[in-house]
C-alpha cells in the first residue's frame, strides 16, 4: 500500500489554503488532528503563530519552516504553487478539467497569482489593531528563533533565513509603495478574471467549461479578499466577480476548505492561546 500524503496545513494560512481545496476538489480524502473523517491522507497543522514552525523538528523536516509542505513518499514539496499543481496532476486521477480547459492559460495564471502577496494583503487591511498584533506575534517569534538558533548551532543558517524572511515582512507591512504594488498586482488579476469570466458566461469558469486549477488559485484569493473585508473595493464592483465567487460558495468543497478559517471558535482556538504564549515570553523573556 502506498504511503499516505502528508499536508503540514494551519487553517487560518492563505497559501495553505491552495492546496487543501484542490484536494477536496479532486475527491482525495484528507483527515485533520481535530476531525478524523478521512483516512486516505493526512494533515498535520502547524501552527505560524506560536513558533511551531520554527522549532528544530520542523526545520528538520521542511528547512523553508513554512506551511504548506507536502509528503508523498520520499517526495516532498514546499511552495503553494508546486504542490497544487503536483496534487491536480498526480493524486485523485486526471487534473481538474481535463481537456476542457485552456491549460496555457492555466499556466500563466498560475505565475501571476504566486506574484501577489495575500500575507501583505491581510496585514495591510486589518488596521491599527491588526498591525499591533502581528507586530507583536513577530516579535516574539524573532526571539523565539533567536533562541532555538543558540540551541542548535547546526541549524543557524536556516534559522538566519527565516529571520531575514520576517524582517522583509515586517517592512513591507510599513512600506506603502510595497502595499500599492501588491494592490496593483490584484487589480490586474481581478480584471483579468472579469474579463474572462464575462466571456464565459453565466455558467462558465475561468479557463473554459468546468473548474480548473485556475479556479482553485482564484477561489482562494477571493476568500483572502473577504477575510480581509475588502470585498466592497475589489468584487462587487465587477459584476462577473462577484456573481461567480458566489456560485464558488456553493461548491460542495467551500465548507470543507474555508469553513474552520469562517468559525470564530476554530479561530480563537488556534489564535488565542499562540497570542497568549507569545504575550508571556515577552513579558517573562523565557522564549
Amino acid at each position: 500500500m502506498a504511503a499516505l500524503p502528508i499536508l503540514y496545513d494551519y487553517p487560518l494560512a492563505y497559501y495553505p489554503a491552495k492546496p487543501r481545496l484542490m484536494l477536496v476538489e479532486k475527491g482525495v480524502p484528507y483527515t485533520t488532528k481535530a476531525s478524523a473523517l478521512w483516512l486516505s491522507s493526512l494533515v498535520v497543522f502547524i501552527n505560524l503563530f506560536n513558533g511551531q514552525s520554527l522549532c528544530p523538528a520542523y526545520l528538520r523536516t521542511n528547512p523553508q519552516g513554512l506551511v504548506p509542505f507536502l509528503v508523498v513518499g520520499d517526495k516532498a514539496i514546499g511552495e503553494s504553487l508546486d504542490i497544487t499543481k503536483y496534487v491536480d496532476e498526480n493524486l485523485g486521477g486526471p487534473a481538474l478539467g481535463g481537456d476542457r480547459v485552456d491549460r496555457a492559460f492555466i499556466e500563466q495564471w498560475g505565475k501571476e497569482v504566486h506574484e501577489w502577496d495575500g500575507n501583505l494583503f491581510f496585514a495591510a487591511n486589518g488596521g491599527d489593531q491588526v498591525k499591533s498584533i502581528l507586530g507583536k506575534l513577530i516579535l516574539f517569534r524573532e526571539r523565539y528563533a533567536k533562541a532555538r538558533m543558540k540551541e542548535n548551532p547546526d541549524l543557524a543558517p536556516l534559522y538566519k533565513e527565516r529571520l531575514a524572511a520576517m524582517a522583509a515582512a515586517a517592512k513591507a507591512i510599513e512600506d506603502q509603495a510595497a502595499i500599492d504594488k501588491n494592490d496593483k498586482i490584484l487589480n490586474e488579476l481581478l480584471d483579468t478574471a472579469e474579463s474572462r469570466l464575462k466571456a464565459s458566461g453565466a455558467e462558465g469558469w475561468l479557463a473554459g467549461p468546468t473548474y480548473s486549477l485556475a479556479d482553485v488559485l482564484l477561489t482562494v484569493l477571493l476568500f483572502r479578499i473577504e477575510m480581509g473585508k475588502q470585498q466592497a473595493k475589489f468584487i462587487e464592483p465587477r459584476p462577473a466577480l462577484n456573481s461567480y465567487y458566489k456560485r464558488v460558495q456553493q461548491r460542495p468543497s467551500w465548507n470543507k476548505v474555508f469553513g474552520p478559517a469562517l468559525s470564530g471558535f476554530t479561530a480563537a482556538r488556534l489564535f488565542l492561546p499562540a497570542l497568549a504564549k507569545a504575550w508571556w515570553a515577552n513579558l517573562t523573556g523565557r522564549y
